[in-house]
């Protein structure tokens, strides 16, 4: 502000105590401000943080149980073919007339 006003900081402070006084004020509560906003910012990116943890941690826990549910047709499925495959087997094919 001083330099808008074509003075040194410390023209303003050493003959100006009072209007230093109120521009400190203003610019703290400025910084006060944006300090605030700053924190409200991070406090809401938190929760979000938060909140995609907990989602991630249900998906990792669905993809387990799929994981385990796949394996076990595939094992099924394997014995099936193996079943199907011995010579002790004789596929049926469906009667065409009914």
């Amino acid at each position: 502000m001083a330099e808008e006003a074509g003075v040194s900081r410390a023209t303003i402070h050493n003959n100006y105590p009072d209007m230093a006084d109120r521009i400190r004020t203003i610019l703290g509560k400025q910084n006060r401000i944006q300090r605030n906003k700053k924190h409200e910012a991070l406090r809401l990116e938190k929760a979000k943080n938060r909140q995609l943890r907990t989602e991630n941690a249900e998906l990792r826990t669905k993809i387990n149980v799929l994981v385990s549910k796949n394996r076990a047709l595939t094992d099924e499925l394997h014995e099936t073919l193996a079943i199907a495959g011995s010579a002790n087997v004789r596929i049926l094919k469906p009667n065409s007339s009914t």
